[in-house]
């Protein structure tokens, strides 16, 4: 998961790995343009995950493999069920 935090004027990326976590001074549209948008969705202004690590999505939230649950954007959860959809049938 990549978490995007504004913080006067300066955007601070975490991303979260299995094994660590990383910081950058970038925001997700800088980060998202470098990553293979088969494997990551955008899933609001401030998330972009890796199908892969998806556990279920339970209404308006993603659960993650680690139970953490985010909250997807209105605008970005339709695209989000049809790529992982798409991502799973690749999977198999």
């Amino acid at each position: 998961m990549i978490l995007c935090i504004l913080r006067r004027k300066v955007v601070e990326a975490v991303i979260h790995t299995i094994s660590e976590n990383f910081k950058a001074n970038m925001t997700t549209e800088e980060i998202w343009k470098q990553l293979d948008d088969k494997v990551f969705a955008h899933i609001h202004v401030s998330y972009i995950i890796n199908l892969g690590h998806i556990r279920a999505i339970d209404g308006d939230e993603v659960v993650m493999d680690n139970e953490e649950r985010l909250l997807i954007a209105r605008s970005h959860k339709q695209n989000l069920k049809e790529k992982h959809m798409e991502f799973v049938r690749r999977m198999v």
